[in-house]
């Protein structure tokens, strides 16, 4: 399996924010689940807006990590 389909596979999944939190500091925390590191994954984000590209980048490292570790790449 090549990277470009590895990668197109995983921005296809829908990670599902199962919480969001504003802090008077004016971040925002947005609970999802990551599947290399966990249900309890946060998404610190300035504006709402920010959240599904914070998302994609949750996405792309899980899929580096999951090439990695198939390629037994030190991390």
């Amino acid at each position: 399996m090549s990277l470009k389909s590895i990668l197109k596979e995983l921005f296809k999944s829908d990670y599902k924010i199962t919480s969001i939190k504003r802090y008077d500091s004016g971040l925002i925390k947005a609970q999802t689940s990551s599947l290399r590191w966990g249900d309890d994954f946060s998404l610190l984000c300035i504006k709402e807006e920010q959240i599904p590209y914070a998302k994609k980048c949750l996405a792309f490292l899980d899929a580096i990590m999951g090439i990695m570790i198939r390629m037994q790449i030190p991390a």
